[in-house]
């Protein structure tokens, strides 16, 4: 038979079958055919998982790179005896390529897992991240993925997280249809992911998360919830009007929910914005706000951040000994220990300012026993140079130092809290001259940063 004469009778016989389908037949062959694709996805996963190449996998399972490309591209069948060679491989079951249904025992599971990471229960669900995902489905799998992202990050194992963050949630969720069969989750992993970038100071990245949030996010709670997020990322960048619109609208939307903890919160970011605009009786009095919500819930960092801004203030009005009364509330709930360590730095700078050498030693003797940062650690030096001047001792080397440090690193708060004191101290000296150079340094830092 010739060539065209055979491809010509393959044509007809196709076309006769698809005639014949019920389009119920053809919606499962689509379905199938997705599914197959998916498929071909955790045959990609897998083989960066285990940092083989195309090439390298393609001589583990008897094939030419060009077919296991064909594999991954959902192109070309999956035989058995392909079946079999990729979980030698890969250490997984052989049923692992095959497509399976959904399991209601497996769906059960997850719920529960979700439940339990929403409420911090970590204990509970760290058998299930132990095992692997082989019996699941791939849906489900999808969701068992996202959750061991949240699982991951929520016991600081941040580079698991990222891992699987990077290299298989997208492979899966890549359209609308994608996330809509696991929304609930994905707004979950989504804000989660909103909030572990704000706390890294990541605001551009947590800009991205937070749009991708917006598309889906419908409940009023989880849309003030992002609006405080985001109100609280404006006020790190110093954009005080839109933190100020976000705040407001957060706290309306809450007004009309039964949600405490969130409002404690919003009052609480709200006060920070007004004593960034040195409105400090305001402050002070939406300060007042949050404390009666959070004495309904007795949340212990709320509580801290509360008295934490309250020395703020107390601080920027000069009142060193009541700021003093606040860091010291605060530092007695704290426990993070980088967040003692400010509250410990707060502490010495207000001792310095009241001249009390001896309370500000033993506050430095505590915060020397931590494990400081690099930055943390000038600022220390840089707080004894100020004690010392304070004694009338000029330890010029320290001194340059932890300038040459914060100029290096374009330090402006630091930068400013070190030009003032030398500023006063020549003043206080009679050396003119030098104390200009210092107010004019301080100066022009407040104009470029303007």
């Amino acid at each position: 038979m010739h060539t065209c004469i055979f491809k010509a009778k393959v044509v007809e016989l196709c076309t006769d079958f698809l005639y014949n389908l019920k389009i119920s037949d053809f919606r499962c062959i689509t379905e199938v055919s997705k599914l197959t694709f998916k498929i071909a996805k955790r045959i990609i996963y897998l083989r960066k998982e285990i940092k083989l190449s195309q090439a390298a996998l393609a001589k583990k399972i008897y094939l030419s790179q060009s077919q296991v490309a064909r594999l991954e591209n959902g192109k070309s069948p999956l035989a058995e005896s392909i079946i079999e060679n990729l979980a030698k491989t890969f250490h997984v079951p052989e049923h692992y390529f095959h497509i399976c249904s959904k399991s209601t025992e497996n769906d059960a599971v997850l719920e529960n897992a979700f439940v339990r990471l929403l409420y911090n229960d970590i204990k509970t669900v760290q058998q299930l991240f132990e095992q692997k995902p082989f019996d699941y489905e791939i849906s489900q799998e999808v969701k068992f993925r996202l959750l061991q992202v949240i699982y991951f990050y929520k016991k600081n194992e941040f580079d698991k997280g990222q891992c699987i963050s990077d290299n298989y949630i997208p492979l899966f969720i890549k359209t609308e249809d994608d996330a809509k069969e696991c929304s609930t989750l994905l707004k979950f992993y989504y804000l989660y992911m909103v909030e572990l970038n704000f706390k890294e100071n990541k605001l551009d990245i947590c800009h991205q998360y937070y749009q991708l949030l917006l598309n889906i996010v419908t409940d009023k709670y989880h849309q003030a919830r992002l609006h405080l997020l985001m109100a609280q990322a404006s006020v790190r960048n110093a954009m005080l009007s839109r933190s100020l619109t976000e705040i407001n609208h957060t706290i309306s939307l809450l007004e009309s929910l039964d949600s405490d903890f969130l409002l404690s919160s919003a009052y609480l970011t709200k006060s920070a914005i007004f004593i960034r605009l040195a409105l400090y009786d305001e402050a002070l009095r939406i300060l007042e706000k949050s404390e009666a919500f959070n004495k309904k819930i007795n949340n212990i960092d709320i509580q801290a951040s509360i008295f934490q801004n309250r020395a703020s203030i107390y601080t920027k009005q000069k009142k060193y000994e009541k700021a003093m009364k606040s860091y010291v509330e605060a530092y007695e709930l704290v426990t993070n220990s980088h967040n003692q360590s400010i509250l410990l730095i707060s502490l010495i700078i207000c001792n310095n300012k009241l001249k009390n050498s001896s309370n500000a030693l033993k506050w430095i003797k505590i915060l020397k026993a931590k494990n400081l940062r690099e930055h943390e650690r000038m600022i220390l030096r840089s707080l004894e140079c100020e004690m010392k001047l304070n004694e009338q001792v000029f330890d010029t080397s320290q001194i340059n130092v932890v300038l040459n440090y914060f100029e290096e690193h374009n330090s402006y708060v630091d930068l400013k809290y070190i030009y003032s004191y030398l500023a006063d101290y020549y003043f206080k000296q009679n050396i003119h001259k030098k104390a200009a150079v210092y107010y004019d340094k301080r100066e022009r830092l407040e104009d470029e940063k303007k």
